[in-house]
């Protein structure tokens, strides 16, 4: 289990409340990695996967909002959330914090927004939401491509995801469904909205695509 799990297993970030968290080590990681708790207009976070020579799986739900994921050629899961609206959020701005290394494992005071993003990694799998259910919260996942990916939305928002190699199982109830150059195997279903699959290669595992109120577009592979 790396540092990164150990001493910040849960992130979570909600607003007015400051939170103030021991972080120790995991924050000269934070910043060495370009881990930041919070953007302008929402928040950002780089989580390492315990072991990065195995393929990680991605598990990201929302009550309201979108979930856009995309593979590249790194190590970390890049998770990004940002509030749906005119970019004004809650914030606390506290005091830059003491230089990690000078005062390693001491008390350090964080910023804190209103997209209540919660992040946790355990042995390679990483669950990601947000429990906010008032605002609609976009979220961007950036994985490495070989990355297997669970991701759920009820209202409000669209799942994309674009080159993943890994197996794929997208559930939108009032969203579309749009799956471009993914490489493995695919379960897509939007219940009011269309669904588009396209393939660059695919795996020999069971796959299904179902809408009850929107139209069904799948692109294999010619070769298939």
């Amino acid at each position: 289990m790396n540092k990164f799990t150990r001493q910040l297993k849960l992130i979570q970030f909600s607003a007015p409340i400051l939170a103030v968290l021991a972080l120790g080590a995991s924050y000269a990681h934070g910043q060495s990695s370009g881990q930041s708790g919070s953007l302008s207009n929402g928040d950002r976070i780089s989580v390492p996967l315990s072991d990065p020579s195995r393929p990680g799986t991605v598990k990201a739900s929302l009550v309201n909002g979108g979930i856009t994921v995309k593979g590249y050629d790194g190590k970390e899961i890049v998770v990004e959330a940002h509030v749906r609206g005119d970019g004004v959020h809650a914030r606390v701005v506290t005091d830059a914090p003491p230089s990690p290394a000078k005062q390693e494992g001491g008390m350090k005071r964080i910023p804190i927004s209103a997209t209540g993003l919660t992040v946790e990694e355990d042995s390679n799998q990483v669950r990601v939401g947000s429990d906010s259910t008032e605002r609609a919260i976009d979220l961007t996942i950036s994985v490495p491509r070989q990355t297997s990916l669970t991701l759920r939305v009820v209202n409000d928002g669209d799942i994309v995801v674009n080159d993943v190699e890994g197996d794929v199982d997208v559930n939108d109830v009032n969203g579309a469904v749009t799956l471009n150059h993914i490489s493995g195997s695919a379960v897509a279903h939007a219940l009011n909205e269309n669904v588009k699959v396209t393939f660059d290669h695919i795996a020999q595992k069971p796959m299904a695509f179902s809408s009850l109120n929107g139209n069904i577009d799948v692109t294999f592979p010619a070769d298939l």
